[in-house]
């Protein structure tokens, strides 16, 4: 699960399908997601209620640059949002969460229902 465009659209199932579906945008439904099977979330520097929920209960497992030690004056976010190329001072990371850890609220009860991974609906 990723709560990056980059990957959902770049790790390609067959069709309009994906093979890294979007953090979801309820617990529940991150619940459901988690108990049937999905075991890693991707997050990068933006913040929904549930990257947060999930950088506060989650074990961190990687922390990693996104485009690596060099600048080229290109930020892949920035690229995928239409900005031109510009030099930054900062390196964009992502993090890498382990969900099996995640303690969720005993009352939390999981969504019915586990919506097919699409490239066109992100978090």
């Amino acid at each position: 699960m990723t709560s990056t465009e980059d990957m959902t659209f770049y790790f390609r199932g067959s069709g309009a399908n994906c093979d890294s579906p979007a953090l979801p945008r309820t617990l529940s439904l991150l619940k459901a997601f988690v108990q049937s099977g999905f075991r890693y979330a991707v997050i990068e520097r933006h913040s929904t209620p549930v990257s947060d929920f999930t950088r506060s209960r989650a074990n961190l497992v990687k922390n990693l640059a996104v485009t690596g030690p060099l600048d080229l004056w290109e930020d892949l976010i920035a690229s995928e949002n239409t900005h031109a190329p510009a030099f930054t001072s900062h390196q964009d990371r992502v993090w890498i969460y382990d969900l099996k850890t995640i303690r969720f609220p005993a009352h939390l009860r999981a969504a019915s229902h586990i919506p097919r991974c699409n490239r066109d609906v992100v978090t």
